[in-house]
This record gives structure tokens, C-alpha cells and sequence, in this order.
């Protein structure tokens, strides 16, 4: 069997083989696995605090805050940029596992949900809710 270590997925109508030890290409650099984890803790620090802004003030932001840590621009920009993919791509990760485990369950019902004002406000219960929908 060529593909006998293939990690199998079914998304609701349709099972989704993956050959295992494929991925990226053994030529693309980075630096993943190299950094350390003072420049990891501070670009998260830095990303948390020009977190609202738009993506091309967020990266000169952040590039001139990690300046200091590196020896040239090109080098602060690169690693920044190696950084926001890794977050992308963490996060389409993350929604591709989402709609596969939505489309595991059959959906036959509909639930209406209401809150009490004396026990939560608007935003308590949607935090609430939805780390109980997270849970599940």
C-alpha cells in the first residue's frame, strides 16, 4: 500500500487521506526551532500590544520594538514576518480542526439560549457560553 501511514480525516461527506512526511520542503528556512525564547516571549509581547492595529503598522511597530535584539533590520523584518506567518497559519490550523469536528456531529436540533441580567451581563454569558462550546 503506497500510502498505509496516511492520517485520515472525514470532513461530513467525504474521508480526506494525508500522507504522512509530506509537508514543507526540507529547503525552506526559517527559524523555526532556532530562536530562542527571550526574542518568542518578546515578539508575543510586542504582537499583544499592536494587537488592534492594521497589519503594516503592526509589523513596523513591532520590527522597531525587536530591533535592538538583532543585528540588522532585514534580519528584525525577516523574523517578524517568519512570526506573523506562523500565527496565520496557526490559525487556519486551528479553523480547519474546528470545521472538522463541527462536521463529525449530526446536527438535528435547535437550541435558543437566554441569561438571567441578575446573574451575568451581555458579554459574561457570551464569554461563558462560549468557553462552555469549547469544552465540548
Amino acid at each position: 500500500m503506497p500510502h498505509e501511514k496516511a492520517k485520515v480525516y472525514f470532513d461530513g461527506s467525504h474521508y480526506i487521506a494525508i500522507p504522512q512526511g509530506e509537508g514543507k520542503s526540507p529547503g525552506k528556512g526559517g527559524f523555526h526551532g532556532n530562536e530562542n525564547d527571550e526574542m518568542r516571549t518578546a515578539f508575543e509581547k510586542a504582537y499583544k500590544s499592536a494587537k488592534a492595529k492594521r497589519r503594516k503598522e503592526k509589523v513596523t511597530e513591532i520590527v522597531a520594538e525587536l530591533r535592538p535584539q538583532f543585528e540588522s533590520e532585514e534580519r528584525a523584518a525577516e523574523y517578524v514576518k517568519a512570526e506573523m506567518e506562523r500565527i496565520q497559519r496557526n490559525l487556519i490550523v486551528r479553523r480547519t480542526r474546528l470545521t472538522r469536528k463541527i462536521n463529525l456531529g449530526t446536527w438535528n436540533y435547535f437550541c435558543t439560549f437566554t441569561y438571567d441580567d441578575q446573574k451575568h451581563s451581555e458579554e459574561s454569558f457570551k464569554s461563558k457560553l462560549r468557553d462552555c462550546f469549547k469544552k465540548m
